[in-house]
């Protein structure tokens, strides 16, 4: 919450006004992906099942101060054939380790004791979609849980990795090959593993990052997440640090239309190649680039 001060004086008397003003508008979503407009360029999404018809659209505050993002949303759970939750992803592939902190407990109006924060990795946005999840649960317990196929019921190890826990709770999801594993921990810094599962049927990319349901279809709850981090990962891209990237760029800044290549290797150097160059050109680039270890 941002606060603003605004004095009046006169000959007579002074007025002191205080006046709250919201982070950021909250931004909603029916059902259509939203940019949220924060560092990682997060895109929020209201995914409704069949279970959903009633579920109110879902909304999200960023606070850019702060870098918090708080979430409210209904749905009927994050289990069964088909969820209803709200969902702030990002694209990412192959491995990877997404952190995130929750920062208090849940709030009302739902009172289900099955409310979940989760750490997700998804296939795809429909409601029936594979997924890989590490969640906190609103009556104090940590698990992942996961779905193998598409609209196949969710499933979950069978035990909690933590049962009882105070706010705030870091949760972690790693990624290597086809495995996915869960992580908890007090200060983001020491990690305790969790439970692991194997799905080898993710199409790539995948949609990482923080999902929201009540487990109360009409009835939302809220959460604060912050704290979101993907080592590795250049916020706002698909992109892993220290990896080559493509860019259009133009030799007089002017319209992409008239640019070139200019590939950004690891070391942080730039190659521009200019518009029309030739394929047997560009083969010789890539070949020494490639015998240079670029």
């Amino acid at each position: 919450m941002a606060w603003r001060n605004l004095f009046f004086s006169g000959t007579v008397s002074v007025f002191f006004l205080l006046l709250a003003f919201p982070a950021g508008p909250q931004i909603t979503s029916s059902g259509e992906p939203i940019d949220i407009g924060d560092t990682w360029n997060l895109q929020f999404v209201k995914i409704a099942g069949h279970s959903d018809q009633n579920m109110p659209d879902p909304g999200i505050i960023y606070d850019e101060d702060a870098e918090t993002y708080t979430m409210t949303s209904a749905g009927h759970d994050i289990w069964d054939t088909q969820d209803g939750f709200a969902f702030a992803y990002m694209a990412v592939d192959g491995d990877f380790s997404g952190r995130v902190r929750l920062d208090t407990d849940f709030t009302g109006p739902a009172t289900s004791a099955y409310s979940k924060a989760v750490l997700m990795v998804r296939d795809s946005l429909t409601p029936g979609s594979k997924h890989a999840s590490y969640c906190a649960v609103s009556s104090g317990f940590v698990a992942m849980m996961f779905r193998d196929s598409e609209s196949v019921v969710t499933d979950w190890p069978g035990a909690w990795d933590v049962s009882g826990f105070s706010y705030p709770i870091y949760l972690r999801l790693d990624r290597v090959g086809d495995t996915f594993t869960g992580y908890h921990s007090t200060d983001g810094e020491a990690w305790t593993v969790g439970s692991s599962h194997s799905n080898p049927n993710f199409s790539e990319p995948v949609y990482l990052e923080i999902a929201l349901t009540s487990q109360e279809e009409t009835n939302p709850t809220t959460m604060v997440f912050s704290h979101i981090n993907v080592p590795g990962y250049e916020p706002g891209t698909r992109a892993k640090a220290g990896q080559a990237t493509f860019a259009l760029v133009s030799e007089d800044g002017g319209e992409l239309a008239s640019a070139g290549i200019e590939l950004v290797l690891r070391d942080g150097r730039r190659l521009r190649i200019a518009k029309g160059v030739d394929e047997e050109t560009l083969r010789t680039v890539i070949a020494v680039l490639r015998d240079e270890g670029c």
